[in-house]
């Protein structure tokens, strides 16, 4: 008898430690099914968010409604499948996805004072900061506030979770919320929403913030882990001695995938085996190397191996961040556990300081107001380079249906554009909401 197992079929291992497949075509009972026909083909999608504009005022003094902006060379002079790629876009030549990328130019977030002083719909008042997070993510308009009242609060329910309410399906997780950024490094206020994305609403109508996980180890030990109370105390002691001296959760299924292995035809037994080498490669940079003898205090959940919290000077290893939950967001698809994502991999008037990360040391808000554009695209490149290598990780994954990047859709936001700034009477200013992009692959 052909085997058949179920789509939700999992490696289960020592002390209820159970590890996810990604869909095989055992689970479809052997059949390869058309590309365009499958009927049970997942559908997913990603949205990711950088906190940057897209030009630079060179500047470090003056008003903003006296300080002219130039934009950043980001924007392709030629337009179709062959676009030139600008210093700010690089990143999708360096993985090769230039070709699966579109660039969507020319957008603009209304305001109020070309309104008659009312915030149109999908729109936002004549200040700046945080605002166009409303229209930008939900797209329903801002309501007014400045300062510390503007706590980039959205208003109706982001892209994100509209879309999982479509897509989601059985999967255990909705939707996925991750920020690369690890806090809101400016600090303003109590109520501040400036490091969240991702909104949904209560029963009620109301809207309500989606807080997101920054950190990676967290993430993977809620998607991947599964740690359920073990049968027995003996089964208890030996899964926990196991965790402490930092096994594999593979090694801990290893006699369950080995029985499986066996029994599978050979696409399905390298879809399983790349899937398990990307989670044990992500497990290594997730784990820290032995330094000392492992300690009865050495209990399951210990802190993950992170960079701390603000080292002092705004950063806190975003870079090893960004990358490890762009790869747990694939691992997520690969596995059916979700489906949809929303990554923020800097917040609205970001501070993360880029200097480990383009080697400028100044808090990414103040390049856009203080240097040059060269300095400003290596910024906003930055984030094109993690938004292209999830695009790439998603077209190098073999799907049943081609690949993954095949039935994904991800688009990369940015906060601003460069334009007219009606708040401070401006015509070229880096706090606008003019002449905005998007990048698109899938």
């Amino acid at each position: 008898m052909a085997l058949r197992i179920h789509r939700r079929f999992v490696l289960r291992g020592l002390g209820g430690v159970a590890v996810a497949l990604p869909l095989l075509e055992v689970m479809l009972g052997g059949e390869r099914v058309g590309r365009a026909a499958s009927p049970t083909a997942a559908q997913r999608f990603v949205v990711l968010f950088g906190g940057f504009s897209l030009g630079a005022a060179k500047t470090a003094t003056g008003s903003l409604a006296t300080t002219v902006s130039e934009p950043i060379d980001f924007v392709p002079d030629r337009v179709g499948a062959n676009y030139d790629i600008k210093a700010a876009l690089t990143p999708l030549n360096d993985y090769k996805v230039a070709g699966e990328v579109s660039v969507v130019s020319g957008l603009k977030i209304p305001w109020a004072k070309e309104n008659g002083g009312q915030t149109p719909a999908g729109g936002r008042p004549d200040t700046y900061h945080a605002l166009t997070a409303s229209p930008l993510l939900s797209g329903t308009r801002s309501l007014p506030g400045d300062g510390e009242n503007s706590h980039a609060r959205c208003q109706g329910a982001t892209s994100d979770q509209i879309v999982a309410a479509a897509i989601g399906g059985s999967t255990q997780f909705r939707s996925l919320a991750f920020r690369a950024e690890a806090i809101f490094y400016a600090g303003n206020g109590p109520d501040n929403s400036r490091d969240t994305m991702s909104w949904k609403v209560d029963a009620t109508g109301a809207p309500v913030p989606v807080a997101p996980e920054a950190s990676p180890k967290n993430a993977f030990r809620a998607l991947f882990s599964d740690l359920s109370q073990p049968a027995s105390p003996s089964d208890a002691a030996r899964r926990d001695l196991l965790l402490r001296a930092r096994k594999s959760v593979l090694d801990l299924v290893a006699s369950d995938t080995e029985r499986l292995v066996t029994e599978l035809g050979a696409d399905d037994r390298r879809r399983v085996t790349q899937h398990l080498d990307e989670i044990r490669e992500l497990e290594k940079r997730l784990t820290p190397a032995a330094t000392s003898a492992i300690t009865a205090s050495c209990a399951p959940g210990t802190a993950p191996n992170e960079a701390a919290v603000n080292d002092g000077l705004n950063y806190s290893g975003e870079e090893e961040r960004a990358a490890s939950l762009c790869d747990i967001i694939k691992l997520a698809f690969s596995c059916d556990r979700s489906r949809v994502a929303s990554l923020m991999l800097s917040t609205f008037q970001s501070s993360l300081n880029m200097g480990p990360l383009i080697g400028t040391t100044m808090g990414l808000h103040g390049i856009g107001h203080k240097l040059d554009k060269v300095t400003a695209a290596k910024a906003v490149a930055w984030h094109t380079k993690h938004f292209a290598r999830l695009v790439a990780l998603l077209r190098d994954t073999p799907d049943l249906t081609g690949s993954m990047l095949d039935s994904t859709t991800l688009v990369l936001l940015c906060e601003g554009g460069i334009g007219n700034d009606p708040s401070a009477g401006a015509a070229a200013s880096v706090h606008s909401s003019e002449n905005m992009c998007c990048l698109i692959a899938g």
